[in-house]
C-alpha cells in the first residue's frame, strides 16, 4: 500500500474524515461526474487550498 492510499483528508472546521461523494457536473451540454471531497456534517464539498502529501 503505497503512502497516497494511507492518506486521509480532515475537515479542518470540523475536525472529521471527508468522503467521496460522486456529483455530476453539466456545463454547455458536457456532463462531467467525479469523486469530491464532501464534509459530512457540513454536507458540502470542499476544495483544497493545499494538500500536503508528506504529512
Amino acid at each position: 500500500m503505497s503512502n497516497s492510499e494511507n492518506q486521509k483528508l480532515i475537515c479542518e472546521k470540523c475536525n472529521v474524515e471527508l468522503q467521496l461523494k460522486k456529483t455530476k457536473l453539466t456545463y454547455l451540454e458536457h456532463q462531467v461526474i467525479h469523486e469530491l471531497p464532501c464534509c459530512p456534517p457540513a454536507d458540502r464539498y470542499l476544495f483544497l487550498k493545499s494538500w500536503n502529501m508528506d504529512a
